[in-house]
């Protein structure tokens, strides 16, 4: 899968200890070059639960294209 061209979006909390944009960069990124990192200001490891209108708007933003 390495290399894959299919665009990914990867919604980070902002708060998120464990699954950080650093990490996020290191792996998704790293296998898919159109990969989109989008961190969600105010959200924990939980964004849909968290901040699910910030959730939902960048997920389709992402969708419309």
């Amino acid at each position: 899968m390495k290399g894959n061209t299919v665009p990914v979006l990867v919604l980070v909390g902002e708060y998120d200890l464990a699954l950080t944009e650093e990490v996020m960069r290191a792996t998704w990124q790293a296998w898919y070059p159109n990969c989109r990192i989008v961190t969600l200001r105010g959200s924990g490891h939980y964004p849909p639960h968290e901040t699910p209108v910030a959730f939902a708007t960048e997920a389709e933003a992402f969708l419309r294209v």
